[in-house]
């Protein structure tokens, strides 16, 4: 086929070792390395600028001369604190809002919690839910769902589908009533998602609703469509929260365990100015956390008795490891406790420790980079505790080697509340075979099999991953080469596959260019005016670019269709000029039309 492939082509193989380095914590520091090593076909389009933190910086004396050649000059960044109100999340902030929905065009993680598969998981999950909890539902008032921090709306689209597809197969369930709300906490997302054109049809049906809010600043929600605030103790049925990627990257504590003595960790910013301009902006590559561990005299470290009660439980149990303590979620659970006197839901995955014994074998727990952002490794076991403590239910996955953990914590205000078909969906789907990350690592190797069980494979791989856009993608390339192999049956499922791949495809600056693979595709297959639709797409989303006219005159050409071949050759040539594929193929056709005006 034609060599000409888009730069999103290569998404996939970031994303495949980003997955297999996030495998382990050890994982985790090397993945920061390789992210600032390796350049992303991405770098050049967006490198914010962090805005002016220098008035928090504080120049050390410079070094002596004959030091100087080996020591780089250094800043500190404000003063030695808790991590947590360290300048690090003024950082973070302000990167995700000077870039909004660009900052997955980068080196942010997306694929996994964002999956076609996660979110049919997580619509099982609130189905469960709404099976155990059925007899105490106020069906005269909506279910309100809110996402944190939604980001693109990619795992949002895949979630509302799933959810109206799921409910609308049981007649019990028709009568409950859905309020699905993105949020995050910059105003440029919504009013991307306001305008998409995927999530238009569950806001006209009165499901879907969007919202500012910065779940660890507020406790009342404002919805854009409809208007309404979501005021402290208004909503009449329990909260469901979904956050996905999200605890890891807002604010957290950590400290240390020696011998049973547990320690405050203090940390102190240095920027290392060593060929970089001082009156610029700190850059997050710049910086280096440096920790000074202090004995914590008083079990009173926290104002609130639920959080200290966690860190005693850390002090009487373990003997030695550091401890992070997400205290930036449990402020975020508190915001959206007052929501409801019915009680919360919240379902998350992230790269995580579901146990205290996973944390503690770590000395210390550094961040991971992603370009301009950074994400900590979330402490699940401690979220879930402050729901047990609570007499509320944890539910996890297990396991140290997972690329993320998936947990559902309730409390729920009906007393001796049992859950059984949400632990029975945890125990049996979600842990036993643990498919979230399953589907995600199990990508074919084509040098294992023959041909036709080669391509069987690949169809069964976009099956299992629920037609996923990303996964497609990941095997474009092996689907063009296995064509001419390719059974009669097999043809005819992968046609239906992509109709159905098409359905989950949603646009956003940096999402994977399904339309070029397709027209790929079509074009091994024989079906020219396919192919030419797909390339239409695929300039109607990314632009104009010569190399996809150059594929439209190929299929004009095999449909005969002179004129139209030399009318998409010459819009090549115009938008590059010196392009001699476009060139001879123009020559070709222009020869053919004088013989056959």
């Amino acid at each position: 086929m034609h060599e000409f492939q888009p730069k999103d082509s290569q998404l996939s193989v970031e994303e495949n070792l980003e997955t297999l380095l996030q495998s382990t914590s050890h994982g985790q520091e090397l993945l920061a390395h390789l992210q600032t090593a390796l350049p992303s076909p991405l770098d050049l389009l967006l490198k914010p600028g962090l805005g002016s933190l220098l008035g928090h910086v504080t120049t050390q004396q410079a070094l002596p001369e004959e030091e100087a050649v080996f020591k780089p000059a250094r800043t500190i960044l404000g003063q030695e604190c808790r991590l947590s109100e360290s300048l690090l999340w003024d950082m973070q902030e302000q990167f995700y809002r000077e870039a909004g929905i660009s900052a997955w065009e980068q080196n942010v993680p997306l694929f996994i919690t964002n999956s076609a598969y996660i979110a049919e998981s997580y619509a099982e999950m609130v189905l469960a839910f709404v099976e155990d909890y059925f007899e105490h539902l106020d069906l005269s008032e909506p279910l309100t769902i809110i996402e944190l921090g939604t980001g693109t709306g990619r795992f949002s689209h895949h979630m509302l589908k799933e959810l109206e597809s799921k409910l609308a197969s049981f007649t019990k369930y028709q009568s409950v009533r859905i309020r699905y709300v993105m949020t995050d906490f910059t105003d440029s997302n919504p009013t991307f998602w306001e305008q998409h054109e995927r999530l238009r049809p569950f806001v006209d049906k009165g499901m879907l609703d969007f919202a500012v809010f910065n779940p660890l600043a507020n406790d009342s929600v404002t919805l854009r469509m409809s208007g309404e605030m979501l005021a402290p103790g208004s909503l009449k049925n329990p909260v469901i929260a979904i956050a996905n990627y999200f605890f890891d990257t807002i604010k957290q504590d950590v400290f240390r365990i020696e011998s049973k003595v547990l320690k405050e960790g203090l940390v102190t910013l240095e920027r290392n100015l060593e060929g970089v301009d001082p009156e610029s902006s700190p850059q997050l590559s710049e910086i280096t956390p440096v920790y000074n561990y202090k004995d914590l005299r008083s079990d009173q470290y926290y104002d609130d008795a639920r959080l200290n009660a966690i860190l005693k439980h850390y002090r009487h149990t373990v003997r030695n490891g550091s401890i992070l303590f997400p205290i930036g979620a449990f402020q975020v659970i508190k915001n959206l406790e007052a929501l409801s006197d019915k009680g919360l839901m919240v379902i998350s995955s992230d790269k995580a420790y579901t146990s205290v014994e996973e944390m503690t074998r770590f000395y210390r727990h550094d961040y991971a980079r992603h370009e301009g952002a950074f994400s900590y490794m979330v402490n699940y076991d401690a979220i879930g505790q402050y729901f047990l403590n609570q007499d509320g239910h944890y539910f996890h996955t297990e396991g140290s080697s997972l690329s993320v953990h998936t947990v559902c914590c309730l409390k729920l205000n009906t007393p001796a509340q049992k859950f059984e078909h949400l632990d029975y969906l945890y125990r049996h789907k979600l842990n036993r075979a643990n498919t979230i990350n399953s589907v995600c690592a199990a990508m074919p190797g084509r040098e294992e099999y023959g041909s036709a069980a080669y391509i069987q494979q690949l169809l069964s791989h976009i099956r299992l991953n629920l037609c996923d856009p990303r996964v497609f993608l990941a095997m474009g390339q092996q689907l063009v080469d296995a064509l001419p192999q390719a059974l009669h049956s097999q043809v005819a499922d992968l046609k239906q596959l992509m109709e159905q791949t098409w359905q989950n495809y949603y646009f956003y600056p940096g999402e994977v260019n399904i339309p070029f693979w397709f027209s790929q595709i079509y074009y091994g297959m024989g079906e020219y005016d396919k192919s030419n639709k797909a390339l239409d797409d695929a300039i109607h989303y990314y632009g104009q670019h010569e190399a996809l006219y150059y594929l439209k005159g190929q299929n004009y050409e095999q449909l005969q269709q002179w004129h139209k071949a030399r009318a998409a050759y010459e819009c090549a040539l115009v938008m590059k000029p010196d392009f001699p594929e476009a060139t001879a193929a123009l020559k070709q056709v222009e020869a053919r039309l004088k013989d056959k005006p």
